[in-house]
C-alpha cells in the first residue's frame, strides 16, 4: 500500500483548484487521455486492408505451438522474435479472423501504452508534463497507425514503455518487486521486436548519469541498475547470439552522407509522418525542430531532461544504424523513439511543475499540430499499403470457374487469402530472375480462359521481388490484356490465355446480331452490373464497366472493323467510352484475321465520366468499318446494339 500512496501524493502543489484534489485533477486528465486514444484507434480500426506484413502475421501464428516455443529464438522461422506470433495465435483461436479481432490486440497494446506512459511519466515530470506526452502518443500517426496494424509493433512498445516506466523508478527508489516487473517488461520488448534492444544501452546510460545524482542511495542505485540490466541481458542473449550466427547485421554502407540522408528521415517519421507537406530544407527544419526540443528539455529539467535525452538520442541512434546496415528504411521502426521524443516535448513545454515557458511550448506546439495535421492523412485511401481486400471483392466479380487466378510473389498469398475464398495458385518462389522459367511453371494454367495475374511486393529489393516484372511481360508478350486494375500496392492484369472458341462459353448471354460484311455479335457477358459512380479504391476516379464480346465471322476477310462502346442514359446522352488499349485482342489477332468456325472473344473497359449521376445506363455497341468508315448498319436496321443496362450507384 506503501507505493500506492507515493503514487498518489506525487503530484504539484499547485494543480489543487478550486477545492478540487490534485489527485482527482490528474485521474481525470488521464481518464480523458485514454479516451482521446480510443476515439482515434477504435472507430477506424478495419479501414486498412490487411497488408502484405500482416499476412506474414497469419502465416507464422498458423504454426504450431511446439515449433513457435522451440523456434522461438533462433531466427530458423522468421527474421523476428516469435513472442507476438505465440500470443497472436491463442488470441485466434478465442476471437477469430475477422479483421477487427486480428488488431485488436495491437490497438489494446496501443492504449495501455498512452496510460502506462501517463502514469509512469507524471511521477518523475508531474501530471500535466506526463499528460502532454501521452496525448502526443494518442495522436501520434506513426503510432497510431502501428496500434492498427496485426504485427509486433504495439506490443514491442507497449512493454518498452513499461520497461522505462519501472527503470526510472529503480533509478529513484529500488526495490525488488519494480527490479522484477522491469526485467520482465525488458525482456518481453526484446522478444516482440530487435530494435527494443536498443533499451538495454539507452537504459545503461541513464544508469551512469542517474548515478552522480544518487548520493547515498548511489551504492543501492548502482547494484538494483546493474544487475536487473544484467539478468535481463542474460536472459535475451539466445536471441542476440542467433544474430550473430545467422549473419543478419546487414551490409549497409556507412558514410556520412547515409547519416545524414536516415538522420532527416526519422526526423520527418517522428514528426511528420503523414501529411504531403515539402519544400527545400523542411528535413533540415524537422531536424532543427526535434533538436530544440531536446535542448529546451534539457535545459528545464536537467536530471530528468538528460534521462529521456539519453534514451531518445541512443535509440534513435541506434535505429538509424541499423536501418543503414540493413539498406532499408522502415519508417515503422522508428516508433520506439516516439515515447522518449514526447516525454520531452513534454517537458519542454511545461517542465516538472507545469508551467509553460515559450522556447519551449513553441516547439512543442509545432510538434503537436503536425501530429494533429498528420491524422487528417492517415484514413486517405493513398494510405493505404497493399489493399487485397478490394482486390478480392473485385476478382470474385470478375473469376469464371474457367479461370485461374496467379499470386505473385508468393508471400501475397497469406494477406490476399485472408480475403478470397476461392482457389488460386503461388507457382512462383518468391524470388524471380533471370534464370526463372517463367513459361514452364505457367504451362499448367494456360488453358484457362483468363489468367489472373495478381501481384504484391514485386518491387521489393533483392533477392526478393520481381522488380523487373518478368513474369507480366512473359504473359504481356503472348496474350492479349483483358483489363488491368491497380488496388493500392496490388496490380491486378487478366490476360485472355484462351480467346478462340468452338462454341460460346456458357457465361455469355446469347446474341444474335448480324452484319452484311459478314461479322457477327454472338454473345456478350457484363460480368458487373452494379458498380459504385464513383471509384475509391481500384482506379479513382472513374469507374470502369467491364464488358466482353463474343463475335464470329462468316467468311474470311481482309477487310477490318473497329469497336465503340458507350455508356447512355435514356435520353441518347453519352457518359463513358471504351478504354483504348494498346495490347488488347486487336494487337494479337485482328479482326482481318478472323476465321469462320470459330468464336472470338474481346474484352473492352468503359470509362465512365467521373462526375456521372447515379442512375441506369445502357450499354451500347457500334461497329465501324476500318478507321474512316461509318457505323455499320445491322440486320435489325439500327447502327447501334444495346447489350443491356447497368446500374451505377
Amino acid at each position: 500500500m506503501g507505493d500506492f500512496r507515493r503514487l498518489n501524493d506525487c503530484v504539484e502543489p499547485r494543480a489543487r483548484i478550486s477545492g478540487i484534489p490534485s489527485r482527482s485533477r490528474a485521474f481525470w486528465l488521464g481518464v480523458a487521455i485514454i479516451a482521446v486514444a480510443c476515439l482515434v484507434r477504435l472507430p477506424t480500426l478495419t479501414w486498412y486492408s490487411v497488408n502484405f506484413d500482416e499476412g506474414a502475421s497469419l502465416r507464422y501464428s498458423n504454426e504450431p505451438y511446439s515449433e513457435l516455443f522451440a523456434h522461438l529464438s533462433d531466427l530458423s522461422i522468421d527474421r523476428h522474435p516469435l513472442l507476438y506470433y505465440i500470443l497472436l495465435k491463442a488470441w485466434r483461436g478465442i476471437a477469430g479472423d475477422a479483421d477487427m479481432m486480428l488488431r485488436l490486440p495491437s490497438a489494446f497494446a496501443g492504449v495501455l501504452t498512452v496510460a502506462l506512459l501517463y502514469g509512469l511519466g507524471r511521477r518523475r515530470l508531474g501530471s500535466v508534463s506526463a499528460g502532454f506526452a501521452a496525448l502526443l502518443i494518442a495522436v501520434s500517426p506513426l503510432v497510431v497507425h502501428q496500434n492498427q496494424d496485426a504485427r509486433m509493433y504495439a506490443q514491442a512498445l507497449m512493454f518498452a514503455v513499461l520497461a522505462m516506466g519501472t527503470f526510472w523508478e529503480l533509478l529513484d527508489e529500488p526495490r525488488w518487486t519494480v527490479a522484477g516487473v522491469f526485467c520482465l517488461a525488458l525482456v518481453l520488448a526484446g522478444y516482440s521486436h530487435v530494435v527494443a534492444a536498443t533499451l538495454f544501452p539507452a537504459l545503461g546510460l541513464s544508469l551512469i548519469w542517474h548515478l552522480l545524482y544518487a548520493g547515498v542511495e548511489r551504492r543501492r542505485v548502482a547494484v538494483f541498475g546493474i544487475g536487473a540490466l544484467s539478468v535481463s541481458a542474460v536472459a535475451y542473449a539466445p536471441y542476440v547470439l542467433s544474430i550473430l550466427r545467422s549473419g543478419s547485421t546487414g551490409n549497409g554502407t556507412i558514410s556520412l552522407d547515409a547519416w545524414l540522408r536516415t538522420s532527416l528521415g526519422a526526423a520527418r517519421t517522428l514528426i511528420d509522418y503523414q501529411t504531403t507537406l515539402s519544400f527545400p530544407g523542411y528535413g533540415w527544419c524537422l531536424l532543427g525542430l526535434l533538436s530544440a526540443v531536446v535542448v529546451a528539455a534539457v535545459y528545464r529539467s536537467r536530471k530528468q531532461g538528460v534521462t529521456v535525452a539519453l534514451w531518445l538520442l541512443t535509440i534513435l541512434g541506434l535505429t538509424i544504424f541499423v536501418t543503414m546496415r540493413i539498406n532499408l528504411f522502415q519508417p515503422k521502426v522508428f516508433v520506439f523513439s516516439a515515447v522518449p521524443f514526447a516525454l520531452l516535448t513534454g517537458l519542454a513545454a511545461l517542465g516538472e511543475s507545469g508551467s509553460p515557458k515559450w522556447y519551449g511550448v513553441v516547439p512543442a506546439l509545432a510538434v503537436a499540430g503536425l501530429a494533429i495535421y498528420g491524422l487528417s492523412f492517415q484514413w486517405q485511401g493513398s494510405r493505404q499499403r497493399e489493399d487485397f481486400r478490394h482486390t478480392a471483392q473485385y476478382l470474385e466479380e470478375r473469376v469464371t470457374q474457367r479461370d485461374t487466378v496467379v499470386v505473385h510473389v508468393s508471400w501475397a498469398r497469406f494477406a490476399f487469402g485472408h480475403y478470397y475464398d476461392e482457389d488460386f495458385v503461388h507457382p512462383f518462389p518468391n524470388n524471380v530472375d533471370a534464370r526463372t522459367p517463367v513459361g514452364d511453371i505457367l504451362q499448367p494454367y494456360l488453358d484457362s480462359d483468363v489468367l489472373w495475374l495478381v501481384q504484391a511486393g514485386v518491387d521489393l529489393s533483392r533477392p526478393a521481388g520481381d522488380p523487373d516484372r518478368k513474369v507480366q511481360r512473359w504473359l504481356t508478350e503472348r496474350f492479349p490484356v483483358v483489363t488491368a486494375v491497380f488496388p493500392s500496392g496490388v496490380d491486378v492484369r487478366g490476360y485472355a490465355t484462351r480467346y478462340r472458341f468452338d462454341a460460346l462459353p456458357d457465361t455469355a448471354t446469347p446474341l444474335e446480331i448480324a452484319y452484311p460484311n459478314g461479322l457477327k455479335l454472338v454473345g456478350y457477358r457484363l460480368p458487373m452490373r452494379s458498380l459504385p459512380s464513383r471509384d475509391r479504391w481500384l482506379h479513382p476516379p472513374s469507374t470502369w464497366v467491364p464488358v466482353t464480346l463474343y463475335w464470329s465471322v462468316a467468311q474470311s476477310w481482309s477487310a477490318d472493323v473497329d469497336i465503340a462502346i458507350s455508356l447512355e442514359d435514356e435520353q441518347g446522352n453519352v457518359w463513358g467510352g471504351e478504354l483504348p488499349r494498346t495490347n488488347d485482342l486487336r494487337a494479337f489477332y485482328a479482326p482481318r484475321q478472323w476465321q469462320p468456325g470459330e468464336i472470338v472473344r474481346w474484352d473492352f473497359d468503359v470509362n465512365t465520366n467521373a462526375h456521372i449521376p447515379t442512375d441506369k445506363y445502357k450499354v451500347v455497341v457500334r461497329v465501324f468499318q476500318g478507321e474512316s468508315g461509318g457505323a455499320l448498319r445491322h440486320a435489325g436496321g439500327e447502327d447501334w446494339v444495346v447489350l443491356d443496362r447497368i446500374c451505377l450507384r
